[in-house]
């Protein structure tokens, strides 16, 4: 029973980090974009800081959201195919962990600037498909994690 337990190690715990990773990434963004509009303040001014459309805050915090997310998904599935030989599971623990982090955005951002779309969440799936499915292909030499001694995803 115990081999079983520690078997399901890195199908509860990458869901995990993926929403914590997604609660930093939403606020690094949203802390990006409230940096832009200070400097868009002592740019132009007071008066005129309306003039940029809110439409360039939230592409930023959208752009810094999703490198931020790739990037973080990248490093988190390459240390899952290291534990994980078994590539269909780890698609399906990443797949459901980009759903999961999508809903969980969509709640999050839902009084923010980021939340006002029903679309929001997209970029969020998006951006964790596409950092886990490029470490979840890539090849066994490439991988940047196979030097460590720690990964979280093996006992």
């Amino acid at each position: 029973m115990r081999a079983y337990l520690k078997s399901l190690n890195p199908i509860w715990l990458y869901p995990a980090l993926t929403l914590v990773s997604t609660a930093f990434a939403f606020l690094a963004a949203e802390s990006g974009v409230w940096c832009m509009f200070v400097c868009l303040r002592f740019a132009f001014g007071h008066e005129k800081i309306y003039w940029v459309k809110h439409i360039i805050r939230d592409s930023t915090g959208f752009a810094l959201l999703s490198a931020g997310l790739a990037l973080t998904q990248y490093f988190l599935a390459s240390s899952l195919v290291l534990s994980m030989k078994d590539r269909v599971l780890a698609f399906s623990v990443l797949f459901f962990s980009a759903s999961a982090s999508g809903v969980f955005f969509a709640r999050l951002a839902a009084d923010s600037s980021l939340g006002v779309s029903r679309l929001c969440s997209f970029p969020v799936i998006t951006a964790c498909l596409f950092g886990g499915l490029t470490a979840l292909f890539q090849k066994e030499s490439e991988n940047p994690m196979r030097g460590l001694k720690f990964n979280p995803f093996k006992y």
